[in-house]
């Protein structure tokens, strides 16, 4: 492929994705206030997950309202998927750890009844984290065209490891650390469940 249709290529999968997360982002928010019974704590979680996956999926589109093969970084189009890209990408992850923690509280320290409590934490854990690390991208302009979309530009390696990749692994590395430890809390509860059989002397 020469770098023209690699580059419609590369737009065409990123629209794809995009598309796809935007109709599943959707159907979820809809379920939740279309029908009651599902408005519980925990599906609440997944709202806001979802909330943070629509808006980052209307970055591309807005992205590529006037994305043409040359760089669109002086477009306000351009300006404001970037914005939307970092902020909405950062939360996403923020929104899974939360879930993940949620859990956790729930199944490990047996402390179902009094989750709700913490919701206030949750918002300003996902949303204040995501504010923070766009603020850093913005003020150091590195806000800009990314190569085929708009985002952290590529020269910029300090902010996307700072304000994207750092915290992405950190996060990760938070989430596989608690699931592992549900595991375990599984494990054991269905040890005590299970009985032992009793021994036979002949």
């Amino acid at each position: 492929l020469d770098d023209d249709s690699q580059v419609s290529l590369i737009k065409a999968v990123i629209f794809g994705s995009a598309t796809l997360s935007f109709f599943g982002s959707t159907f979820i928010i809809f379920s939740y206030y279309y029908f009651i019974p599902l408005r519980t704590f925990p599906i609440k979680m997944i709202v806001m997950l979802s909330f943070s996956d629509l808006f980052s999926s209307l970055a591309y589109f807005v992205g590529f309202a006037n994305h043409t093969s040359t760089c669109f970084e002086k477009e306000l189009s351009c300006s404001l998927s970037s914005v939307m890209t970092q902020f909405f990408d950062v939360a996403s992850f923020c929104w899974m750890t939360v879930i993940a923690f949620n859990i956790y509280q729930i199944i490990t320290k047996a402390r179902g009844a009094s989750v709700e409590s913490n919701e206030k934490y949750y918002h300003a854990f996902s949303w204040g984290v995501s504010s923070l690390l766009l603020i850093v991208s913005v003020a150091t302009g590195s806000m800009g065209d990314a190569g085929n979309w708009c985002w952290i530009k590529r020269g910029y390696i300090f902010e996307r490891l700072f304000c994207y990749y750092v915290p992405l692994i950190v996060m990760i590395m938070a989430m596989a650390s608690i699931y592992i430890k549900i595991g375990n809390n599984l494990k054991n509860f269905e040890m005590l469940q299970t009985p032992s059989t009793p021994s036979i002397n002949i």
